[in-house]
């Protein structure tokens, strides 16, 4: 369902909204207060938009800024996501050149005085990516992406003897965790895609840290110089593991590719009958174009700053799939997960393994199954429409700075033409249940 946005606004200490009362607002500014070493009260608190954390701008009586975060139920599992986060902060700030965010108190019980779990953090400077992405010029984008490769180049270049979150020692006493050195441990996972009842696995491979876009890239800050976009601060570390590499390098949500992109030394061109189209059609040929240009420039600066990660990129596509899909059972059911292993099967030899397939699928179940993705695909089809076209991810979570009445209204008009779209072959009934947003 498409999310209820408010616009964030400054309320002061007294007016405060019935949720920030429910946290024990009072005892939060109290340790809020004093965070960063210079205590002074809190007057003034602005209320952020999250997807996964309710984060809280805090504003003290001397001027300062901190930030409150506190994980929502569905951020991941109790006590690890929080403590995690943590680790993972501690660990990019003490190991890697990467600008993070400091954290001044937190706690992972929620039967602590403030009744939740929370992180009290440095409020970074700088204005988060999305507000600036549109207004850069291309030369200050193409400079951004050069820069966000070699941090990403960092974190592949690390490497870890197991898979799972980053924690510090002396807050995991009770978990089973491998120690990194004198303060940090991996420990369990606390990813959202994955069980958290074991202990991290061992492995031999080489292990990355995880940069997943969603998480980082939009939530980078900026900092202009001249004609330059520095990154100043990557603020959102929650839900971070330690996983393959095949399995983490990705492109950016904001500098993916658009469907027809060729990889290689092959450079973004206009279409050949561009002076042809309407204005309709030459508009959506030069985003396209724009589009293309700014993922080549991030596919040549990953193969340039970090090349492990530019080949993990171009394994085969089912490899990571099969892990994806695992994850996904529960929810969209076991149909492309076995696509993914009838690909391999069928593809066994060519994928570069030996001997026979240690599973087989008769000729008889291929059939069924191909009914059974065909169907699934056009669900998926129509889900990937919805959420691209409405700028929304499969919860329906709309960013703060786009207009939610507006998504609302997209959202009723999209429906009533796929509604006419499928006249013939569903009913109105039918096309709605296959429509991820309620109309």
């Amino acid at each position: 369902m498409l999310s209820l946005l408010r616009s964030s606004k400054r309320i002061q200490r007294t007016q405060q909204i019935a949720q920030i009362s429910l946290l024990c607002r009072d005892t939060l500014c109290d340790v809020a207060a004093s965070a960063g070493g210079d205590s002074s009260r809190i007057v003034t608190i602005e209320k952020l938009e999250g997807g996964f954390s309710k984060a809280l701008l805090m504003k003290k009586g001397n001027g300062k800024e901190v930030i409150a975060k506190l994980p929502c139920r569905i951020a991941g599992p109790t006590s690890l996501t929080t403590a995690c986060e943590v680790g993972v902060l501690e660990y990019v700030r003490k190991y890697t050149s990467i600008p993070a965010p400091r954290v001044f108190s937190w706690s992972s019980d929620d039967s602590n005085p403030v009744g939740a779990e929370y992180i009290i953090m440095e409020k970074v400077a700088g204005v988060p990516l999305f507000e600036q992405w549109g207004k850069m010029a291309e030369i200050e984008k193409l400079e951004l992406i050069k820069n966000l490769t070699k941090l990403e180049a960092q974190l592949a270049a690390i490497r870890f003897p197991a898979y799972g979150g980053l924690y510090r020692q002396a807050d995991v006493s009770s978990l089973q965790c491998q120690e990194l050195n004198g303060s940090i441990c991996i420990g369990p996972s606390c990813g959202r895609s994955f069980s958290t009842d074991s202990a991290a696995v061992l492995s031999t491979q080489s292990e990355k840290l995880d940069y997943g876009p969603l998480t980082f890239i939009w939530a980078i800050f900026l900092l202009r110089l001249a004609r330059t976009q520095k990154i100043v601060s990557l603020i959102d570390f929650q839900s971070l593991s330690v996983l393959p590499l095949f399995l983490q390098a990705q492109w950016p949500v904001f500098l993916k590719p658009p469907q027809n992109y060729t990889k290689g030394l092959v450079q973004p061109k206009l279409p050949g009958d561009f002076d042809e189209l309407d204005e309709e059609g030459k508009a959506a040929a030069l985003q396209e174009w724009s589009q293309s240009k700014l993922a080549k420039a991030y596919e040549v600066a990953t193969v340039l700053e970090n090349g492990v990660a530019h080949n993990a990129m171009n394994i085969p596509r089912v490899f990571r799939e099969l892990f994806i899909r695992c994850g996904e059972v529960s929810e969209v059911g076991v149909v492309p997960l076995r696509e993914c292993l009838i690909e391999i099967f069928r593809n066994w030899s060519s994928l570069g393994f030996t001997g026979q397939c240690p599973y087989s699928f008769s000729n008889e179940e291929i059939t069924t199954h191909e009914h059974q993705f065909a169907e699934y695909q056009a669900w998926d089809e129509v889900q990937q429409l919805a959420q691209e076209c409405l700028d929304t991810d499969a919860e329906g979570w709309i960013a703060p700075q786009l207009d939610i009445e507006e998504k609302r209204r997209q959202n009723r008009e999209l429906l009533s033409l796929y509604i006419k779209r499928m006249a013939g072959e569903k009913s109105p009934d039918e096309a709605r249940a296959m429509w991820p947003f309620p109309g």
